[in-house]
């Protein structure tokens, strides 16, 4: 099959074909990109798009170059200390009411994390159960139009029938292996976030569970005190979305040899934003390590209980386009005593607690982004063969 090197010895050898003009060679040039990136000629695998896919699928990671920066990670676990030593380390951007029982916070959490879809709830789902303390449970959502009411609330509205599914899937699984409740499933597994995750994730493809939402949801459990941390709480990560990835890039504790391949149709099902996603989630692991080794620290028990401080300077501060340490006037939105987030004491100069120590080359870096996973998305119905033609449609 060929490779990246024999796809551009190919348009090198094109290009110096005397007898070609430049409208041919430009046509001969087109025509080998497409088959090349596109293309599933009868050498490429059933599982994949053209031989672009395979060979990029197999050397991602080399031509990223990815690496976790220890010097860096110990400047940012210096942050974190600064900030969780003076502030309330609550992990949460909502809280339940707290006339909520246990088995209502747990019910809602369930169904409510399997529906995260790349950002924060338009509205909380706890109030929907200001008019209906079962909302949650699992009997109620089994049925269509109950779950079509939670996703219209908290504006998931997006890919109906995919999250329908979830929620009822979750149902029944609740209601055929742990009594028809979200509670009991810590103790279940033995009060073991491994086996708990395990158990939503490997074993149950069907009910919209990552590890990462798992994590989350397990995380809000504990924040909440519905259920007592284990032994094995310190295996919480950082949820890996736009804004860590963000922060991990700029603040360089993921280093790369080459910024991210902005345009993601290259990185098709996302082979890519999987490597980053892997290296965000140990880096930061790794800046709660070093953090331990802190004297006197205040580390929280996992990652996973730092993420909000670090999505909150993503959506505020270290913004896509306009990060507020390259702004031309401190943070706007709030003065440094109001700020939610961070605090007077631990903003640098108005504008960042990372401001500092971000190296000045990284601060536009951008994350990828994922377009699609094999098997859920339309991708598949976009490959064509030596014919030409077809392609991804809206």
């Amino acid at each position: 099959m060929q490779d990246f090197n024999g796809f551009l010895d190919q348009i090198a050898a094109v290009q110096s074909d005397a007898k070609m003009d430049d409208t041919a060679k430009a046509r001969q040039a087109l025509w080998l990109m497409a088959r090349f990136l596109y293309f599933k000629t009868a050498d490429v695998p059933n599982d994949h798009i053209s031989a672009f896919h395979v060979w990029w699928e197999a050397n991602v990671d080399e031509i990223l170059g990815i690496t976790i920066d220890d010097d860096q990670c110990r400047k940012v676990a210096a942050v974190l200390e600064r900030h969780f030593s003076q502030a309330d380390t609550s992990a949460n951007y909502y809280a339940p009411p707290s006339e909520m029982t246990p088995q209502q916070i747990a019910n809602s959490r369930f169904f409510s994390a399997a529906q995260d879809f790349g950002g924060r709830f338009r509205r909380s789902p706890f109030d929907l159960m200001a008019d209906d303390p079962d909302f949650f449970s699992p009997s109620k959502m089994s049925d269509v139009a109950h779950v079509d009411r939670f996703l219209n609330h908290i504006g998931a509205e997006a890919q109906y029938d995919k999250r329908r599914d979830f929620a009822r899937n979750g149902a029944k699984w609740l209601i055929d292996n742990y009594d028809g409740e979200a509670f009991n499933l810590y103790a279940a597994n033995n009060n073991s976030v491994k086996r708990l995750s395990t158990a939503m994730t490997v074993k149950n493809i069907g009910m919209g569970f990552s590890a990462k939402k798992t994590h989350m949801m397990v995380r809000d459990l504990f924040d909440w005190d519905v259920w007592e941390p284990a032994e094995d709480i310190d295996q919480l990560d950082v949820a890996s979305d736009a804004n860590t990835m963000r922060i991990a890039l700029r603040t360089g504790i993921v280093r790369l040899t080459i910024p991210t391949l902005i345009p993601s149709y290259l990185d098709i099902y996302s082979p890519q934003y999987g490597a980053v996603e892997n290296a965000n989630v140990a880096a930061w692991r790794r800046v709660w390590e070093l953090w331990g080794e802190m004297p006197n620290n205040h580390r929280v028990p996992a990652p996973a209980f730092f993420d909000f401080f670090i999505y909150t300077l993503g959506k505020t501060t270290c913004r896509k386009t306009t990060p507020r340490c390259l702004a031309t006037s401190a943070c706007s939105k709030f003065g440094r005593e109001d700020c939610p987030a961070f605090g007077s004491d631990v903003c640098e100069d108005g504008h960042c607690p990372f401001n500092k120590i971000c190296p000045s080359e990284l601060k536009v870096l951008q994350p990828p982004k994922s377009i699609s996973i094999l098997g859920r998305t339309g991708w598949q119905a976009g490959s064509t063969n030596e014919g030409g033609g077809l392609g991804i449609t809206a």
